[in-house]
């Protein structure tokens, strides 16, 4: 984990947070399941302008595919994607939901996936949410890239089990 960057954390109790490693976190504990690092792209509500972007996160004229990943101040989850933004509007639309913390994710055409796995009889297909969108297949092999993904199925699990 390296210092200043932004973080997101898994607990194993399920919650989710957003915060800068070294400043929110120190060390990793037995209670995170999975960590998560990039560029803040929200910081306590407000855009962060970072000199470590590449050129075209921080560039506010710079327009292409982006995604981010953040968390309201109720502990929701928001994923945010889409086409054509600048790392500013791209906060803006955040913020606007009520995220407080986010972590700037992929960009760029090829970069972004955003989709929904369903069942198909024994098979499980991929549904992309975004046009244009990357071919799904290529999440089967290897990449030289980070990938993360998050699933409804885990949290709706530990769900049905506190109520019961």
């Amino acid at each position: 984990m390296k210092d200043g960057l932004g973080t997101l954390v898994v607990f194993r109790d399920g919650r989710v947070k957003v915060g800068k490693w070294g400043r929110d976190w120190t060390r990793v504990t037995p209670q995170m399941r999975d960590a998560r690092q990039g560029f803040m792209l929200i910081d306590k509500g407000k855009f962060c302008s970072n000199p470590l972007f590449d050129i075209y996160a921080q560039d506010k004229e710079t327009y292409v595919r982006r995604s981010a990943i953040g968390v309201t101040r109720q502990g929701a989850v928001v994923y945010a994607t889409g086409n054509e933004l600048s790392a500013d509007g791209l906060a803006r639309a955040m913020i606007a939901a009520g995220v407080v913390s986010a972590i700037h994710l992929e960009m760029n055409l090829s970069r972004v996936l955003c989709g929904v796995p369903q069942a198909s009889g024994d098979k499980l297909t991929f549904v992309p949410l975004t046009p244009r969108c990357c071919d799904p297949r290529s999440l089967a092999g290897t990449r030289e890239r980070d990938f993360m993904y998050v699933t409804k199925a885990r949290q709706m699990a530990r769900t049905q089990r506190a109520r019961t």
